[in-house]
């Protein structure tokens, strides 16, 4: 018979610690190897935020530059409109300025037609005494004077209404036709 010195359960608890130390080192592996996964995942997870803020930077700075350079574009498109503005209104204040002085260039060839139908019809008073056909002649010519006279003042009225009428339109269309040109080419330079 022989003796065996070291016991069969010794082989069993050196067998058992050797698994044990061989499970624990395989654990530890692995833990080591989740550990340096779960380290490069926050580093990747770090490296995507950043790059997310770096964007959502980038977009902020594109965004307040397109604010600054449609503000920009709103500003220069109202500066014109008002210059258009300005100018439609010296043009009505010049046409106004023509206006008056046409109407004070009427109200002298008014004074000179009536000075001259009064000449005519004093004429035509004088030359009673003469012959009845000069006199009829004279009186026929002062009927015709004072009636063109007043053809005249009618149509001069009329004309100063049209006139008024005219001027205002068209400073309006070409006001509104220069606002236009300047919107469409604010619109189309984007």
């Amino acid at each position: 018979m022989t003796f065996n010195i070291v016991p069969w359960w010794a082989y069993l608890a050196a067998g058992a610690m050797a698994g044990a130390l061989l499970a624990g080192g395989i654990q530890q592996a692995r833990v080591s190897s989740a550990q340096t996964g779960l380290a490069q995942v926050r580093e990747q997870h770090a490296q995507a935020v950043a790059d997310a803020a770096l964007a959502k930077a980038a977009a902020h700075a594109r965004a307040l530059e397109l604010e600054r350079e449609l503000t920009a574009r709103t500003q220069a498109l109202q500066a014109t409109i008002d210059k258009q503005d300005q100018d439609a209104r010296n043009a009505q204040a010049q046409h106004a300025a023509d206006r008056a002085a046409a109407t004070a260039a009427a109200g002298r060839l008014r004074e000179r037609l009536a000075t001259i139908t009064r000449a005519a019809s004093a004429g035509a008073r004088v030359a009673s005494g003469d012959a009845a056909s000069l006199a009829s002649e004279r009186a026929a010519a002062a009927d015709t004077t004072r009636m063109l006279a007043q053809l005249l003042q009618r149509a001069s009225d009329r004309a100063g209404i049209v006139g008024v009428f005219a001027d205002a339109a068209h400073a309006a269309g070409t006001s509104c036709e220069r606002a236009y040109t300047s919107a469409r080419q604010a619109v189309t330079a984007r």
